[in-house]
């Protein structure tokens, strides 16, 4: 052991076949594939720097051998072949990457890591349309507002105001299973009717990225929006420094009603709970009276 005074044929140098000793295990490979991708093998072949032989008269390199392994597998492919959740072999084969200059092989791993690490790209937050946004801003009335959105090309908008704003909108999206004994009933017809011009605007709106514009058709006056992310939308009716936002919170449909039935106007939940039962008799009451929603 220890330096060699062994000559090392150079053709073998140029581009014969190598052999060299990795800590312990012989790696056999050619001088042109050690030196077209490593600075380290580039200077050791070309007699630059010190070197260790063997008994044998192979260059002796005192680092991992398994590592070595991948490096020898990247020098002659261009390619590193470890699954991509071992993070552990990663960091090991950057640290001999480092040591053996393979300069390519460096960078590679550190703009791995560098986007691994990095935050995920900004995306615009998307606005929901399985259910409603209504307003929760800490007010005792806090359910006076709520939203509702449709997508596609049309994008339509509702808007309900009134005590029972939320149990509106969710009645329209589920009023297709609304009873036959409700739909027959002028009188609760008529209720609803008179509910709904009372409370519901529809419109359309504008969204482009986190910001929506919000246009009723009986409002001249457009409502601006921002989202927050997904979950809640901040309102307000002015633009700039002046603007009062206020938070809307995102209901889905199936948590607003779990029975899967309309809610009637001022009734009690354990009324869906019997018709859903089947407990109730021929057919629930009508709606109790609206009450005029405030401006």
């Amino acid at each position: 052991w220890g330096r060699s005074s062994l000559p090392f044929p150079s053709e073998a140098m140029d581009s014969g076949i190598v052999e060299v000793d990795v800590g312990g295990v012989i790696y056999r490979t050619t001088a042109a594939t050690l030196r077209s991708n490593s600075l380290f093998f580039e200077s050791l072949l070309s007699e630059r720097i010190p070197s260790i032989r063997d008994r044998e008269g192979r260059f002796f390199i005192d680092r991992d051998s398994a590592v070595f392994a991948h490096l020898l597998q990247y020098m002659r492919s261009g390619e590193l072949f470890i699954p991509r959740a071992d993070t552990l072999l990663r960091a090991q084969i950057l640290t001999e990457a480092r040591f053996f200059l393979i300069e390519s092989l460096v960078s590679e791993i550190e703009a791995q890591i560098e986007a691994e690490l990095a935050p995920p790209a900004d995306e615009p937050d998307e606005l929901l349309l399985h259910g409603f946004y209504v307003l929760d801003d800490g007010d005792e009335d806090a359910n006076t507002v709520a939203y509702r959105f449709s997508g596609g090309d049309d994008a339509k908008m509702t808007e309900a105001r009134g005590r029972n704003a939320k149990e509106m909108l969710m009645l329209m999206h589920k009023l297709a299973k609304m009873p036959e004994s409700w739909r027959a009933s002028r009188e609760i017809a008529e209720s609803y009717a008179d509910f709904y011009s009372r409370c519901i605007r529809r419109g359309r709106y504008e969204l482009d990225g986190s910001t929506i514009t919000i246009r009723t058709d009986m409002r001249a006056i457009d409502h601006y929006g921002v989202l927050y992310n997904s979950q809640t939308l901040m309102v307000s009716s002015t633009k700039g420094a002046s603007a009062v936002w206020r938070k809307f919170s995102f209901v889905p449909f199936e948590k607003a009603n779990p029975f899967g039935l309309p809610v009637p106007i001022g009734a009690a939940p354990a009324r869906a709970v019997q018709q859903e039962a089947g407990a109730a008799g021929p057919g629930p009451a009508g709606p109790a009276g609206p009450e005029p929603a405030p401006q």
